[in-house]
This record gives structure tokens, sequence and C-alpha cells, in this order.
């Protein structure tokens, strides 16, 4: 089971029902998820001067041991609240774990980013076990990228799928 903190980014315009839902497979599973999000800052992103709220969201990530984004439609469109937690996590070497809400085991390139195409990350699908088995394995194998300074996007084999009984068809 999972205690740390967990840092979800999203764009809660659009992702917040992809965050509800992992909300529902914590108390489904019983898992002990330690959520935090940044979602009282994005009403104050375009009221507040940039330099005032991004170091309230640097804050705010650097609480967590993981970092999860919720990569939707619009991620790779958002240029500063999303940006600027992706930035964060990042910056702090924090290990990232991007999940592809339409499914994708792979890095989808017309949602993602081109700064976080660089960053150390593993791209997964919206799946709840390979979620779980994520926020386990992550951090060791983003340990090991760090110390061998590699960098760009991870995805994991079809083999890890296969062992954790996930179809592709379960993968939305």
């Amino acid at each position: 089971m999972i205690e740390e903190k967990i840092y979800v980014a999203l764009d809660p315009a659009v992702d917040k029902k992809f965050y509800d839902q992992i909300k529902l497979w914590k108390n489904k599973l019983g898992n002990s998820y330690n959520f935090i999000d940044g979602i009282e800052f994005a009403n104050k992103v375009n009221k507040l001067n940039d330099e005032v709220i991004k170091p309230q969201i640097q804050s705010k990530v650097t609480e967590a041991k993981v970092v999860v984004l919720l990569m939707g439609p619009t991620t790779k469109s958002l240029r500063k609240f999303v940006r600027w937690q992706i930035e964060a996590a990042c910056n702090s070497q924090i290990p990232l774990i991007v999940i592809n809400t339409n499914g994708l085991r792979s890095i989808d390139f017309a949602r993602c980013p081109t700064y976080l195409k660089k960053q150390i990350s593993i791209h997964i699908p919206f799946h709840p076990d390979i979620l779980e088995f994520a926020l386990v394995d992550w951090p060791k194998q983003h340990a090991i990228a760090v110390t061998k300074e590699k960098s760009g996007t991870f995805i994991y084999d079809h083999e890890i799928y296969e062992k954790l009984n996930i179809s592709t068809v379960d993968c939305i």
C-alpha cells in the first residue's frame, strides 16, 4: 500500500472526472493514497501574477513522493498551470507517471507537451492496476534513470500488462 503523498497534476476543467475516478479506485481497493493537487490554484492562474503562483505550485508539488499527470486532450496546449506542475516535478526530480486518459500504453504525441517529451517519465493507460504497479515500481526505475543520466519517456513492456491481467480493452 502507498502511504506517501501523490500529487495529481491535471486540467481540472477537462480531466477532473478522471481524478474523481482515481479517488474512487482508492476507496474501492482500500489503498491509502494520500492525494494532493493544485486545483485551488487553477482558478488563480489568470488572476495572480505568475511570480506569485508558480512558487506556490512548486511548494505543493514538492510535498509529493510521486507526481501523476492526467494527460487529456488539452494538456499539450496548456502553457501555464499544467506546464508549471510538470516543470515543478521535473525540476525537483520527482518521479512522474503520465496517465493517458484515452487508454494508450505509450506516449501520446498528440497530447504530450514538447517539454515533457524530453523529461524522465513513464506513460501508462488509465487503469487502476497499472497505476498501482507504477506507484510502487516507477520511483525505483526513475532513480536508476536519474543515476544513469537518462532522459525521455518510458513505457512498460507488454509482459507487465499480461502479468497484471490487463487487456487493451480494459484501458479506458
